[in-house]
């Protein structure tokens, strides 16, 4: 999936047999480099080299050139800080995908944002990018950006269940993932929202789990707040 944060990767390889030992030792010289630089991201990171039958077709040069260079320019990660609230991410974007179809290569990469003008800012960079490495950008599948409301009534009320429900305050945060809630709010400029759900571990990942306690608790608290929020009637009077 585009969105998926990916844990693993593959490559092959075509070489001329009397290179193989200098690709094995220049591996093992790699492998330490990149042990240390993600040890506290990808504690189980490893590089294999194994035998594979011949490939069919090949990259010319040229091609491998403009390729790689294009991958390693390309944004990935966190790009911006948020101006409006201290401490969250703004805007960022992951590479997901990147497979090969015949003679064709497709890397695909997920912008998240909070603002729109965020993800504008991306969409420029990832074009310019292509336009110089000879390829082809395309855009689909945008997620709007979705503001925070520091003074969103639904967020009250929800807040106010979830004190009375359990005892304490909900904590409250902002993230910039590519929720839906930002394809509502740019269809319904007016409408008030806010997300919640029940806890997940490893999302978007094949060890995404959710915690089953934390299923009944949100259901309580969902159900809750549709309760409590005012009809246009009560709000009236």
């Amino acid at each position: 999936m585009r969105n998926a944060i990916p844990r693993e990767a593959s490559a092959l390889v075509s070489i001329p047999t009397e290179k193989q030992h200098e690709l094995t030792m220049w591996l093992a010289q790699e492998a330490p480099r990149l042990t240390k630089e993600f040890q506290h991201s990808d504690t189980g990171l490893q590089l294999v080299v194994a035998h594979a039958p011949s490939a069919e077709l090949v990259l010319t040069q040229i091609c491998q050139q403009q390729l790689l260079a294009g991958l390693v320019a390309l944004p990935n990660g966190v790009i911006s800080m948020s101006h409006a609230v201290k401490g969250v991410v703004e805007t960022s974007t992951n590479m997901g995908i990147i497979k090969t179809e015949g003679t064709t290569l497709t890397a695909i990469s997920f912008v998240r944002s909070l603002t729109d003008e965020g993800r504008w800012h991306l969409r420029s960079s990832f074009s310019a990018i292509a336009n110089l490495s000879g390829a082809q950008c395309l855009f689909s599948g945008d997620y709007s950006g979705w503001a925070p409301e520091p003074n969103s009534p639904i967020m009250q009320i929800t807040q106010q269940q979830h004190q009375r429900l359990f005892g304490c305050k909900a904590n409250i945060m902002v993230i910039h993932a590519g929720l839906e809630c930002g394809l509502f709010k740019k269809a319904y400029p007016d409408l008030d929202m806010v997300s919640i759900g029940p806890t997940i571990k490893g999302a978007h990942s094949p060890e995404e789990r959710v915690s089953i306690p934390s299923v009944e608790r949100f259901w309580q608290l969902l159900t809750a707040t549709l309760a409590a929020i005012p009809t246009e009637e009560r709000a009236l009077n």
